[in-house]
């Protein structure tokens, strides 16, 4: 079963002029989703509705389409004319709800109301249904009205009939209204199943009222006492123990073959008026206040009559009578109009519907979106308590964060709706600054959600001067005396980033770091998890402790990062032992024996015997189309054999570290490479200066060829090749060769793609270390290569410096996350590709703006989305910095669309994107990376 978001099909003459008249009054519906609520997830879709009041501009449409959380919609109606729509009602338990539009913003297409006729749903009835068929705007199909007493879809409805039709439904028409042959609404299309090709509608009863109660400005109540109801045909209930002659007093009573049924117990909420009144699933409905009820529509009317009050439902259970006093509730007070956002997370009261179909209490919050702070928990859960305090509703849980401060590891116990039977412990670190701590409340009089902060600010937990100090040395003995030390040397590291920058997808990924300098509390760790400045850092020592740790080096061409914990905060805790790694300044030698000491994901120490079975270059993938992440230069590292992991390689007998593999795998980073850099951060720490800034190099990413296709294929002389053998070691029988180069740089303006490079600064060069080596330190080098059989000279290249902080900036607007291009784009592409530049999107949002953004091609044939292309113009404004991006966007008002160029960094090729702004929900954010290391985050105002 699926929802219907559509219903198509022919037409013929019984309805032609029901086609000509009311297609006018039936319209496509555009959904955006913003926020995630109840299982709703944020996201876009289409449907239908159908005029019911063209004074007042009432659409009926389904309540799954409106959902209960936030939406953003327009309708489009048969003359193309576009209105905004407004939802003004939800219904609590069935299946219908109802927009407003301004109808003078419609001149073009004539609307006729359509008049809601739910009577004349009867079996036999032919009819035509005018929906959006597949979203195309406006489709037909005739039926015939084959069941109006289906049961209902338990997620979508409950207590009431379904109607059924053969048609061939497809998505987009849930909302279509089901007209018989005078143009009246007998029903609304609900939901189909394709593999029968049936479709099932919602009768208008309730619907009905609704509607004449709305339109005389009137509240809708709605009543409940937390049961659903199932009807039973005379000869099921006699299985229940119902006696003949109260089933002979029913029949006798009965108006039509309607309500030729009884109602039975089907469900009932724990802790709602009818279970504490006592009663119980099974038990027969038989009386309500001495009368007999025969179908939903009685039971519901009374119960939306007669709220607050007492009255007496009498039941039937094994046959016998039983009586119990139960006051009807409001279901507005157990109707959730609000939802709390806290780090891109969002929560909200347990829905009724929910609640009934997994037969829960409405009591808990329930977790719509994981968002960053609770990844580790999963959607769907019902939180029950945050840290020692319990969160049965909404306003408990806004305390209990409120009262935690920023950093904090705090315990979550949840339980999942499809697994009561299990409390599970997890864990958060509370993170308030990445995103607003913020309520929002439905006001169905506007059709707004009203926000409210949250937010009190709370201290950083752990947040102290790190000391400084001098490194100090390593201990001694075998490894196999010593695997406890190197073991306590180990640390498990965390790394979440609240954006993905640098077209990085993975926001949440660990690692093994090495601590390099206890003193200093600086530990090396892989690049690939601790990838930006931008994210929060957690450190777990012993599998006993985590604390907070903080980035300070980003290597920007190779795959390392180092960060530096606060050594105070393990001070005078007897669990954990903490001890550093000494790093060899000698390279690993083929052959040599080594001892593996390694953490995995559990965070357990295993050891394994090693040995170096090659030393070798790599380089990364040379791939780069449609993936713009960070590639390194070329690297050396350890081929190893025996088992292999996260972790460090000793000398064998030795408490040395020679190689460190910080992920996963059988080849490992050679200490001697890291050592330099590693001691530049320990002595700028130890006389309270940054790190490292930048790091120079030739941007050119380099390729691998044997000697033999150098002198075979490129003509290299025989000097020349001698050189470069001597240059060489016994296993790596190479030159390198020029694959790629990065626009913007001298390298790109000197060099040419598949240039032999031969020597720098005189010296021959195949070795990549040697390659480093040479380029280090200095600003311009001279360059020989090997250039379509002929040698070139490249004197004075200069050489270019790569930050090591990264991104430092960037700004978020209607759900895109934007950035100055990183060095990753500028090999990928070329001047005639990327013109004058632009800003990179490196992520896009679920059900922002952006996700539902009209798209076309500059030949207005369909594109793909704007997610990995670069924005180069806003409007009519250039944009190449994010500086112009502001100025230009925020000349834009809220509802306004604002038009994308972009351009694909793979082909150069241009797109259009139509982006209308959501001020309310997709505010613009600057973010910027102060001085001192700390994110500063600004709200942009608008134009007025």
């Amino acid at each position: 079963m699926k929802l219907l978001k559509g219903v198509g099909g022919g037409g013929g003459d019984p309805f032609g002029k029901i086609k000509d008249k009311y297609s006018g009054s039936v319209v496509s519906i555009d959904m955006n989703y913003p926020r995630a609520f109840g299982l709703d997830p944020a996201g876009s879709s289409t449907a239908t509705g159908f005029v019911v009041d063209k004074t007042q501009g009432i659409l009926l449409t389904n309540k799954h389409v409106v959902t209960e959380g936030p939406v953003r919609a327009k309708a489009k109606f048969l003359k193309n004319e576009e209105v905004d729509l407004i939802p003004i009602y939800r219904d609590p338990v069935h299946d219908y709800a109802l927009f407003k539009f301004d109808p003078k913003h419609v001149t073009d297409t004539v609307i006729e109301e359509i008049k809601l006729n739910p009577e004349g749903a009867t079996r036999g009835t032919n009819v035509l249904i005018i929906g959006n068929n597949g979203g195309e705007k406006l489709s037909y199909i005739e039926s015939t009205i084959a069941r109006v007493d289906r049961p209902c879809v338990p997620m979508l409805d409950q207590n009431s009939f379904y109607i059924t039709a053969s048609d061939t439904g497809v998505g987009g028409s849930s909302g279509a209204p089901m007209l018989n042959s005078e143009g009246q609404a007998v029903a609304m299309v609900a939901a189909g199943d394709d593999s029968t090709n049936i479709s099932i509608y919602i009768p208008l009863f309730r619907a009905a009222r609704c509607v004449e109660l709305i339109r005389k400005g009137q509240h809708v109540p709605r009543g409940t006492i937390q049961v659903a109801f199932k009807h039973k045909t005379f000869e099921e209930i006699k299985r229940y123990g119902v006696s003949d002659d109260i089933i002979k007093a029913y029949k006798s009573t009965a108006k039509d073959d309607n309500e030729m049924y009884m109602l039975t117990v089907e469900k009932l909420l724990p802790k709602g008026p009818a279970h504490d009144a006592g009663v119980r699933n099974g038990d027969v409905l038989y009386k309500i206040n001495g009368k007999m009820i025969h179908s939903y529509i009685d039971a519901e009317s009374f119960f939306d009559d007669n709220i607050g009050k007492k009255f007496k439902m009498e039941i039937l259970r094994d046959g016998k009578p039983q009586t119990f006093e139960i006051t009807v509730q409001d279901m507005e007070e157990i109707s959730p109009k609000e939802f709390v956002e806290v780090s891109n997370a969002i929560v909200n009261n347990l829905q009724y519907l929910l609640a009934m179909q997994f037969a829960l209490p409405i009591e808990g919050v329930f977790l719509a979106k994981t968002g960053y702070m609770f990844r580790s928990i999963p959607r769907a859960a019902i939180i029950k308590r945050i840290g020692k305090t319990e969160t049965p509703d909404l306003e408990s849980f806004k305390n209990a964060i409120s009262a935690l401060p920023n950093g904090k590891l705090v315990s979550v116990k949840y339980q999942h709706i499809t697994d009561q039977n299990k409390t599970h412990i997890g864990t958060i670190t509370v993170d308030k600054r990445w995103y607003p701590f913020q309520s929002a409340i439905r006001d169905d009089k506007i059709g707004k959600y009203i926000y409210t902060n949250c937010n009190t600010t709370k201290a950083v937990e752990g947040k102290k001067k790190t000391n400084s100090g001098t490194s100090s040395g390593s201990g001694g003995g075998e490894v196999g005396e010593n695997t406890p030390y190197i073991g306590h040397s180990l640390v498990y590291v965390e790394f979440s980033t609240p954006f993905a920058l640098d077209g990085q997808g993975t926001q949440y990924q660990w690692c093994c770091g090495v601590i390099v300098d206890k003193a200093l509390g600086l530990i090396l760790c892989d690049r690939g998890t601790v990838s930006t400045f931008l994210g929060d850092v957690q450190c777990t020592f012993n599998a006993s402790k985590t604390i907070r740790a903080s980035v300070i080096f980003v290597h920007p061409l190779q795959k390392y990062s180092i960060i530096r914990y606060d050594p105070s905060l393990l001070e005078n805790d007897a669990t954990v032992t903490v001890n550093e790694v000494k790093l060899s300044s000698e390279r690993v030698k083929v052959g040599a024996k080594m001892d593996f000491i390694g953490i995995s994901s559990s965070q357990s120490l295993y050891h394994s015997e090693s040995q170096a079975r090659q030393v070798v270059d790599v380089r990364a993938d040379d791939n780069y189309s449609d993936d713009h992440t960070f590639k390194p230069l070329p690297y050396e590292v350890v081929s190893t054999s025996g088992a292999s992991g996260s972790g460090v390689y000793l000398s064998k007998d030795t408490d040395v570290v020679v190689a460190l593999g910080l992920t996963s795998g059988n080849s490992a980073l050679l200490a001697a490479d890291l050592l330099p850099i590693v001691q530049a951060c320990q002595n700028a720490a130890n006389n309270s200066q940054d790190p490292p800034k930048e790091v120079r190099t030739l941007p050119v990413n380099l390729k691998f060829i044997p000697l033999s296709e150098a002198r075979n294929i490129r003509e290299l002389d025989d000097d020349w090749a001698l050189k470069l053998k001597k240059a060489s070691d016994q296993f790596q029988r190479k030159v390198l060769t020029v694959s790629r180069k990065m626009m913007g740089t001298d390298s790109y303006e000197k060099f040419e793609e598949n240039d032999v490079i031969l020597s720098i600064n005189d010296t021959p060069v195949t070795l990549v270390p040697a390659y480093h080596q040479l380029i280090d330190g200095n600003t311009t080098v001279n360059v020989s290569v090997l250039r379509s059989g002929e040698i070139v000279q490249l004197d004075a290249v200069k050489t270019t410096a790569f930050s090591t902080l990264g991104t430092t900036r960037l700004v978020v607007c209607c759900g895109l996350v934007l950035q100055e291009p990183h060095p990753a784009l500028y090999y990928l592409t070329s001047p005639e590709k990327i013109g004058d530049g632009g800003l990179y999107v490196s992520a896009q949002e679920g059900g922002s703006p952006a996700e539902n953004a009209e798209q076309q091609d500059v030949d207005y044939s369909e594109t793909s989305s704007i997610l990995g292309k670069l924005v180069y113009k806003v409007d009519t404004f250039p944009v190449t910095t994010l500086d112009e991006f502001i100025d230009a966007i925020m000349k834009r008002k809220h509802n306004e669309y604002v038009r994308l160029m972009a351009k694909n960094i793979d082909n150069g090729e241009l797109s259009v994107h139509n982006i209308r702004l959501d001020l309310e929900f997709w505010k613009t954010r600057d973010m910027i990376r102060a001085e001192n290391g700390d994110w500063v985050s600004q709200f942009i105002e608008h134009d007025d």
